[in-house]
């Protein structure tokens, strides 16, 4: 009989690893910072203790015992692989070389982290979000908002499948795309919001795998270190309308993948210009997204899965860093894990304007 995993993990183990304590010699020892009480604790990840671990995290009546658990290790795994690879590069190189699978696997990963972030399912809960995610979900009990989650999960790992499958980058790319055929025009004339429309899920993906360019930041390693959350990529949003301008999602403490909204490229954002990372491609590095590739030539309907990418690092500034880190703990509705309580620290002393209290 197959095991049934009960204690479920939100935040993966394989990435609460990379920030664990440097002297824990036999066991995954790492530390949180509680945002509710201002304490911090010590505790081994997989434990009994770790606080990143909740009982049928992902279960639901609608699925079989564990599917959702079965097909997220699937998907962590094949991201864990990229994220090594990566990671060797970097020990040798300042530029990164990755292929278009392994793009759609990051973004997929980043995606379906902000799906499963348990900080998400509180502010689900208690709805806290800006006026069109309150008005999305104001009624809705605690068993509906769990159903819509795991159906976002499942929805987004199904894309997952299709690439185990053997589907073409195109056939994936049009059944990511296939909303467009929901967006009633009359309705949109009437002022009903688009995703009262259209299948929800898909016109994330469509926004994340088509409509975002990828960046890498590296932190020096006499620099502080990124904090990890549960609340998947920060967002920082535009002053005049809560679009993401872009979002930066740590994956180790010195490295963090970073998506730039390919379509709102001109919109101001107060908090981004005081950190120094305004959205003025001709001034900042951090969103720089001329990169090196091998499909000009190419028509879309002859994209590739190993067609490839080749990435400069980008680096900011200790300012820049401790902003990013108030950005999520800004997010986060529990537990920060972090290296050095500098990090912590410093970030707490950036006040952070969220869009789900100006909008």
């Amino acid at each position: 009989m197959e095991k049934i995993t009960i204690k479920q993990h939100y935040l993966p183990a394989f990435i609460l690893k990379r920030w664990k304590i440097n002297n824990s010699k036999n066991f995954d020892k790492a530390q949180y910072y509680d945002v509710n009480t201002g304490e911090s604790k010590k505790f081994t990840i997989r434990s009994e203790d770790d606080p990143f671990k909740i009982d049928n995290y992902y279960e639901h009546q609608s699925k079989e015992p564990n599917e959702i658990e079965g097909k997220l290790s699937q998907l962590e795994g094949a991201f864990a692989n990229v994220l090594i690879k990566v990671e060797e590069q970097l020990k040798t190189s300042t530029k990164i070389k990755i292929n278009r699978k392994e793009l759609f696997f990051i973004k997929l990963f980043a995606i379906t982290q902000s799906t499963r972030s348990h900080s998400l399912q509180i502010a689900y809960e208690t709805n806290d979000g800006d006026s069109a995610f309150r008005e999305r979900h104001k009624g809705k009990n605690v068993e509906e908002l769990k159903e819509m989650q795991i159906n976002h999960l499942s929805k987004l790992l199904d894309l997952f499948h299709m690439i185990q499958e053997g589907k073409t980058w195109i056939e994936v790319m049009k059944e990511i795309s296939s909303f467009f055929r929901e967006i009633d025009s009359e309705k949109i004339k009437q002022g009903v919001p688009l995703l009262d429309i259209v299948d929800e899920t898909k016109f994330s993906a469509f926004n994340y795998l088509h409509g975002t360019f990828l960046n890498w930041i590296v932190i020096d390693e006499d620099f502080d270190n990124f904090v990890l959350t549960d609340s998947g990529p920060i967002q920082t949003n535009a002053k005049l309308m809560p679009i993401p301008f872009f979002e930066v999602l740590p994956v180790n403490p010195k490295l963090a993948i970073c998506f730039v909204n390919k379509f709102f490229p001109s919109f101001p954002n107060y908090e981004i210009e005081k950190a120094g990372l305004e959205r003025n491609f001709g001034k900042t590095d951090l969103i720089d997204w001329k990169i090196e590739n091998n499909t000009k030539d190419k028509k879309p309907e002859d994209y590739d899965w190993e067609d490839w990418y080749l990435y400069d690092i980008t680096k900011i500034s200790n300012w820049q860093l401790s902003f990013l880190n108030a950005c999520r703990i800004s997010q986060v509705k529990e537990y920060v894990v972090y290296v050095d309580k500098e990090d912590i620290a410093e970030a707490l002393k950036r006040p952070v304007y969220r869009s789900e209290d100006q909008f």
